[in-house]
């Protein structure tokens, strides 16, 4: 899934594995975001059953080749990648897919790309923070892609209400006067699961249009 959902973002991308973890933080395709994703093996148990990093090392990597390997591969089966090699800059990495009386073995080919290892998003004061399942926010963008067409925008707001503060994802167009998705903030609800929760804390209202 990890991979499946950075595809659109850009082709290609750079792991940087170390004993803490695995981490990737880079520009978008069209220099609009910054992406930073952490794996942390202590804490992600769940997704990772076994890590060992003896030395850091970078993993350039297709997200075509990656995806590709990983349709092929059952949802409840095992997946182990390992690289074999000494060199300070391997050339491939091996994927095994299945458990241990029948599994199936590939080798990717890593490619050199350059990044900055001291890039990092910034801390500062963000006027909105939101929470929200990754699956429920991308139906809502991509509903307001295929409604907005191509000549039309989508807006990001917030409305600020003291009992629960809104986040809306709107598409705008020449044909529709108005329709969108509205977000309540629900942290407060005892009966909203994790992937239910919605998160919307204000400082400050914002709007913003993306093409």
């Amino acid at each position: 899934n990890l991979f499946s959902r950075l595809k659109p973002l850009y082709e290609e991308m750079v792991l940087v594995c170390t004993d803490s973890g695995i981490r990737s933080i880079q520009m978008d395709a069209s220099c609009i975001s910054m992406v930073e994703v952490f794996i942390d093996p202590r804490r992600d148990t769940d997704a990772v059953s076994f890590y060992q990093c003896d030395r850091p090392i970078s993993l350039g990597l297709s997200l075509t080749s990656i995806n590709q390997f990983f349709k092929a591969c059952s949802p409840n089966k095992r997946v182990r990648m390992y690289i074999t090699e000494e060199s300070a800059t391997p050339s491939l990495l091996t994927f095994e897919f299945g458990d241990d009386d029948q599994y199936s073995t590939w080798q990717v080919k890593l490619l050199d790309i350059s990044h900055d290892p001291d890039l990092s998003i910034p801390e500062c004061d963000y006027k909105v923070h939101v929470e929200m399942d990754a699956d429920i926010f991308d139906k809502a963008v991509s509903m307001c892609q295929k409604v907005s067409s191509e000549s039309g925008t989508i807006n990001l707001s917030t409305i600020s209400n003291a009992e629960e503060p809104e986040f809306r994802i709107d598409a705008v167009s020449d044909d529709l006067k108005s329709g969108g998705f509205v977000f309540k903030d629900t942290q407060n609800r005892k009966s909203d699961t994790d992937d239910e929760m919605v998160v919307v804390k204000i400082k400050s209202n914002i709007e913003l249009g993306f093409a």
